[in-house]
């Protein structure tokens, strides 16, 4: 038997509003009419709008109707407008109609079930009626700052010049490292769609603002109007900056660094050229290595750093040139990460080009019975932080196999250039013990050297271990409400209640030791707006292996992978998720048997393939072909009776009616049924026995409400605990070609009890 089947993608149901027509009909004078009079509106003007924050465009008139343009407010409703009309000379007066009793008090609401009318009548007595309707433009819901930068700050302050942006809580962060009080400062902001900040009812020109700090965490409120006129209160806060004190968490030590591969530098002084540039982590220094080598250079540089994109460099501008007199000469500047407030001091330094280097440093080792092994073709040479690093392939921590002692004979190095000590000869105690030198140049520069270990390296790939949410513009969303799929790449936000849209979040991502991300940082937020929405993050692993993470909402009423496209490839392919209990789909038939595998399913993709199969061991053992939601627990193995080792359910919110499936079905030839002979487990011994009738194939779902203690164990018979609230149920005998089909779950009497 073949059996194939396909979940599709449930569909919302769409609401139609039938929306009540009044219909105002006046009768009129034949004769009047045919008197020939014109009366015209020649023009109609708006003298005032309530609210104001409401913003309309010129009125427009066609034909008998005055287009009334809406521009911005729409969430302002109802509107009370002031207008002044104009009309031919032909006309005597203007009537109001029905709906407003004076044209200083017109009022409109959105729904615009009926018109604004009015009426100019000529002197013979002609009538002739005018309607007033709004013309309401799209107009965006956004009320967001993008963008937040201190424009000029007091010279005796030292302060971030970005904001830290917050879009859940709706905050703005500046930070002080050094501040004097009272502050004043100036910034320009940039705001989402065709926001503005209002003030009252004034506008505020955010490329203008103006703040005032009395001590730290003082805030400053904007009110922000999107272009439909919701308006949101954003808070500006000035909060005092922590010095990095050496052992914050890594993530944090990354974001107030720099990283050695994106930095460059460029010189504007004639005859000189950049060898090199490097960082030194440890010293915080941003190193530029000149020639030629001369004593006092006066040599301009222009450095081009970059860092994260939540950090900022405060105390250089991108662009500007630095001069260095001599090599003793530096410049500060700080690297402050905007998410955490941490900072480093750092400098700008310059060091002689091509004197002192070090090429390659060739070496033998020894230690006790040689258990500790190195890997001589890996050792890393850093001419700028005058580094060198060896490494370990095989070490230990217990001491008595320590210490290793590293030779070296042949140091290839600039020319002139000499270590203090030849050979040179290292001893180290620990994996974490360093040792140094001293080379001196041929031009009598003496430069310290560092030699470290590095640890035996791990294989790293590049994935996500795990997602934690540490802000969210919906609350009840929760760390148990990701899914993370290593094979395909994917996470999974489930969504409980799609009315939160759009939505907002602000991730950790933990990563293995060693890999980084490319792009985005921990702090960043992520937004929605649909279901549709997937965002990216590349993952980048120690051997640089990049692997791009997609995230996507995963609406809560809706199965997981309910299109089946989602597919463990490696070795035999199994469905994915990776079984295991409460994940969602599982299958008993991927190890012995042909089981369940991908297949096409024409224009609406792939689906799942079960075929049930006789396997030689045990001899003569059909396998009916399962999919299922749940999890299949392998820990006892009882082959003769596959249910006891099926697990049935998992957690579900939603209230399903009904489920929807594109399916085909293949019976086998014979209907048969497996008796045991003889033996057990895989070496037991079954015969083949005809039953009357013809292959079958089932597909059942139940609602379950589930009260017992522990793990559900449901393999679908009577079980303490388990009421069954809702069943549908579909059997398919003849072969049919791919069907689509609707089942109802029936309500059981304990429905309304348990919901």
């Amino acid at each position: 038997m073949t059996y194939i089947f396909r979940l599709p993608g449930m569909s919302g149901l769409r609401k139609i509003a039938l929306v009540p027509v009044l219909a105002l009909v006046f009768g009129g004078c034949t004769k009047v009419m045919d008197l020939g009079d014109e009366t015209r509106l020649t023009g109609f003007e708006i003298k005032s709008v309530s609210p104001e924050n409401i913003q309309l465009g010129t009125p427009l008139i066609s034909g008998d109707t005055v287009k009334i343009p809406v521009l911005r407010g729409i969430t302002l409703f109802p509107m009370t407008v002031a207008a002044e009309p104009q009309f031919s000379s032909e006309t005597e007066r203007a009537v109001t109609g029905t709906t407003f009793s004076s044209f200083d008090n017109i009022k409109f609401d959105l729904e615009d079930i009926h018109l604004n009318t009015f009426y100019l009548v000529a002197e013979s007595g002609l009538t002739r009626p005018f309607h007033i309707k709004l013309d309401i433009r799209e107009q965006e819901d956004r009320n967001d700052f993008r963008q937040f930068d201190v424009t000029e700050s007091p010279q005796n302050s030292v302060l971030a010049t970005k904001g830290y942006i917050n879009p859940i809580k709706r905050t703005i962060i500046l930070y002080g490292i050094n501040v004097n009080f009272p502050l004043r400062v100036k910034a320009s902001a940039s705001l989402s769609g065709n926001a503005c900040i209002m003030d009252a009812h004034n506008l505020i020109d955010e490329k203008s603002l103006e703040l005032s700090f009395n001590s730290y965490e003082d805030s400053v409120e904007y009110n922000v109007e999107a272009e439909n006129g919701g308006a949101r209160e954003w808070k500006v806060f000035l909060k005092p900056a922590k010095g990095m004190a050496g052992n914050e968490t890594q993530d944090i030590l990354s974001a107030v660094s720099l990283n050695v591969a994106r930095q460059s530098a460029e010189v504007k002084s004639a005859g000189y050229r950049i060898t090199a540039t490097g960082v030194d982590s440890e010293a915080g220094k941003f190193v530029m290595a000149v020639s030629p080598a001369v004593r006092n250079p006066g040599v301009e540089i222009v450095p081009a750093l970059s860092v994260l994109p939540n950090s900022q460099i405060i105390g250089y501008k991108a662009g500007e040139s630095i001069v260095f007199n001599d090599y003793n000469s530096t410049r500060d500047f700080i690297i402050l990460d905007g998410r955490t407030g941490c900072y480093r001091n750092w400098k700008f330094a310059l060091v002689q080009g091509d004197v002192g280097d070090i090429y390659s440093f060739p070496f033998t080792y020894s230690s006790d019975r040689s258990y500790i092994q190195m890997d001589a073709g890996a050792t890393q040479i850093d001419n700028i932080s005058k580094q060198i690093r060896l490494q370990l392939t095989r070490t230990a921590s217990i001491s008595s196999y320590w210490p290793l002692t590293v030779t070296a004979g042949s140091i290839s190095c600039s020319e002139g250039a000499e270590p203090d000590v030849n050979p040179l000869t290292l001893t180290f105690d620990n994996i974490s013990d360093s040792a140094g030198f001293s080379l001196v140049s041929s031009l009598g520069v003496q430069s310290s050297w560092k030699v470290s270990l590095l640890p035996p390296q791990a294989s790293v790939q590049a994935n996500i271990d795990s997602v934690k949410i540490t802000g969210s513009s919906y609350p009840d969303l929760k760390d148990s409400d990701i899914l993370v799929s290593t094979n395909t790449a994917n996470v999974f936000i489930d969504l409980k209640d799609k009315n939160a849209l759009p939505i907002r979040i602000q991730p950790y991502l933990h990563l293995p030791e060693g890999a980084e991300f490319q792009s985005f940082q921990n702090g960043d937020f992520m937004e929605f707006a649909s279901f549709a929405d997937t965002l990216s993050v590349d993952i980048v692993s120690r051997s640089g292996e990049v692997k791009r993470w997609k995230f996507c909402l995963l609406e809560k009423s809706q199965l997981h992978n309910s299109d089946f496209e989602l597919w463990e490839t490696s070795g035999v392919a199994t469905i994915d998720p990776i079984p295991g209990r409460g994940r969602g789909w599982a299958t008993a038939n991927n190890i012995m048997v042909k089981g369940t595998a991908p297949v096409d399913n024409g224009a609406r993709g792939r689906a799942a393939e079960m075929t049930t199969d006789i396997i030689m061991l045990p001899r003569n053992l059909i396998t009916s072909a399962t999919l299922f939601l749940g999890y299949f627990d392998m820990s006892t193995i009882s082959l003769d009776k596959p249910r006891s080792m099926t697990k049935f359910g998992i957690p579900f919110e939603a209230r399903p009616i009904a489920f929807a499936i594109d399916a085909k079905y293949a019976p086998g030839e014979n209907y048969q049924q497996s008796v045991l002979v003889s033996g057990s487990g895989v070496m037991a011994q079954y015969k083949l026995v005809d039953l009357d009738g013809g292959d079958r194939g089932q597909i059942w779902a139940e609602l379950i409400h589930w009260n017992g203690i522990g793990q559900l164990n449901y393999a679908g018979e009577p079980t303490p605990g388990v009421h069954v609230l809702a069943r549908g149920e579909y059997v398919a005998s003849g072969r049919t070609e791919w069907t689509r089909l609707r089942i109802p779950l029936e309500r059981g009497p304990e429905y309304e009890q348990y919901q």
